[in-house]
This record gives structure tokens, sequence and C-alpha cells, in this order.
């Protein structure tokens, strides 16, 4: 048993870190709100458990459907292209590079990818990205996601899978969705690493 307060912290947690899934799926007391969140970020099959254990009004049996055809069809789109290097250049060359390939490359912890993607978006040479992944720095990766234009939950990703921050150092998601830094901070945090803070950016 534990407080919704705590439980909205871990949800907000969660998006990055696979294990959780099933836990917050199974458990009998969610609300319709926290339901949602979860439905976004968790797997088509656990999108269907939340639906099959819990006693839904019509409005969000649908959307939790419409989340479980999103997801299909996203997984289809991902099958045709692979998640390559190659695909990143692609994409961005037509328009297409955003959140949703970084994330797929990130949660396959397909590295090379997501650094050439995030130096593609945020107009930084590999090797400034490079540095700030091993740095470990969840701070210094959600500033470079933020000027990359993605959003917090694909820095979460990019934290978890690709430069294996520390749980305890974690940048997470305020409300789930977005960047929990201040802009001056986030400024800061570029300029540390010898990045312009300009370019492409996400608003806070």
């Amino acid at each position: 048993e534990i407080r919704e307060e705590t439980l909205n912290k871990v949800i907000a947690q969660a998006a990055g870190i696979e294990v959780w899934h099933r836990p917050l799926v199974m458990r009998a007391d969610l609300s319709v709100r926290a339901m949602r969140r979860i439905a976004t970020f968790v797997s088509r099959s656990l999108i269907d458990e939340l639906g099959r254990r819990h006693d839904l009004d019509d409005d969000t049996a649908l959307w939790l459907k419409a989340r479980a055809q999103a997801s299909i069809e996203a997984d289809d789109a991902g099958s045709e292209k692979p998640l390559t290097v190659e695909a990143m250049r692609e994409a961005h060359k037509e328009g297409r590079l955003g959140d949703e390939m970084v994330t797929g490359a990130a949660t396959l912890a397909h590295r090379q990818p997501v650094v050439t993607a995030l130096s593609l978006l945020a107009g930084v040479p590999a090797h400034m990205v490079e540095t700030v992944i091993d740095s470990r720095s969840g701070r210094g990766i959600s500033a470079l996601c933020w000027k990359a234009g993605l959003s917090m939950r694909t820095a979460l990703a990019v934290q978890t899978h690709i430069a294996h921050v520390p749980t305890g150092n974690l940048v997470l998601p305020r409300e789930g969705i977005d960047y929990p830094l201040k802009e001056n901070e986030i400024r800061w945090h570029l300029q540390y690493f010898g990045i312009e803070a300009g370019g492409a950016q996400r608003g806070i």
C-alpha cells in the first residue's frame, strides 16, 4: 500500500525502467489517470492487460484500445526500417526524425544510432554527444535532448538504456511528461560540455 503521490512519482520514473511496467499494470488501485499515464509507455500486451484487469468506463476502454492499435502500427513501422545510423540520417533528411525513432533505438540499446540522431537534431558533433553520454550525467543528457527538440521521456530512455545513468542520478519527467529543469539550468549544463544553447530546442 502506497500513497497516490508516491505512486505518481513511481509512474513518472517507470517509463525508462521496463522491469517496473508489469508490477504497475497489476496494481488493483490504479486511477483512470494513472492507467492512461502507464499506457503511454508500456508494451501492447501490457496495455491489453490493463484493460482486462480493471473495470473501465467506455471512454477509457476506447482510449486504451486506440493506444494498443498505435503501438501495433509503431511496431510495424519499426519492422520496415531498422533503427540504424543510416536510417537516422535518412529520416533526418526527410524531416521524420524525432522522439519515436530515438526512443526506439535507445530502448534497444542501439548507441550509435542514438548518438547520430542527437548529433543531427541538436547540431552538435558526434564526439561531443559521446562525451555527454559517457559522463553519465542525467542533467547533461536531458539538456542535450532538450536542445535536440526531443521530449523528456526520450531523455529518460537515453539516460537509462544508453548512458546507464545510476538510478539515484536519473532526471525524471515532471508529471510524467515535462522537463523538470529550468531553462537557465539546462543552458548551464550545455555550456559545461561546450555546447551552444541555441538551435533546435523544446519548450519547457
